[in-house]
């Protein structure tokens, strides 16, 4: 697989006050949506640890590591690292299957005047899938991928986003355990070269990966 590990040395966050704000203000839709067990019906929602985030998000802007400004979060939940993203320069997208999820980040993306475009939708391309069955998970790409990636007319868009997916300099996920490689197989299927992944694995652990031209 064509990925570049980059080691990271975060620095404590320091957020700015705005930021301060809009991360107290999630804080209280999260812990609200908890203590009226909506949790429940969407079993598998965890928040990430968002200064941890914010940290590498600024660890990955001091040593100019990305190629550009645009963003897109796989499985956005309410939508805080996407907002962060938004709230530090960046073009922002948050893709979330969820119903019920996407519209508490729309929601309250609106009430804190972010700046970021939320899509109901999976995080996987039309024609993509992942097939899980006898103790195996895998990624399934169309089986002509790598023919129509050659074409000049070929490009992969999410449906609503208004940019291609080679566009997206930064991709942000925080995959179950058993997704973590799936994640990373999909990020070298879909994104362009020099594309960064920031993978959140658990509490105190956030890994950052680069894709290169395999030779």
């Amino acid at each position: 697989m064509p990925l570049e590990r980059i080691e990271m040395k975060l620095e404590p966050a320091r957020p700015s006050d705005r930021i301060h704000r809009f991360l107290e203000e999630a804080d209280r839709w999260i812990d609200r949506f908890f203590e009226q067990k909506r949790n429940r019906r969407l079993p598998r929602y965890i928040p990430s640890d968002p200064l941890l985030v914010y940290s590498a998000l600024n660890y990955i802007e001091a040593h100019q590591l990305a190629l550009g400004k645009t963003f897109c979060e796989w499985g956005s939940g309410f939508g805080v690292s996407t907002g962060l993203a938004s709230l530090l320069g960046y073009q922002a997208y948050g893709i979330e299957i969820q119903e019920e999820l996407h519209e508490r980040a729309v929601e309250l993306a609106k009430s804190e005047r972010i700046d970021a475009q939320f899509l109901n939708n999976s995080y996987l391309p039309e024609g993509f899938e992942f097939y899980e069955g006898h103790g195996t998970n895998r990624l399934i790409a169309p089986s002509d991928l790598k023919r129509r990636q050659r074409s000049l007319a070929y490009s992969l868009q999410y449906e609503e986003m208004d940019i291609e997916i080679e566009e997206i300099d930064i991709f942000y996920v925080y995959p179950w355990p058993e997704e973590q490689e799936l994640m990373l197989e999909l990020f070298d299927a879909v994104a362009a070269e020099d594309a960064l992944l920031l993978a959140y694995f658990g509490p105190g652990d956030i890994s950052l990966f680069r894709k290169y031209l395999d030779d």
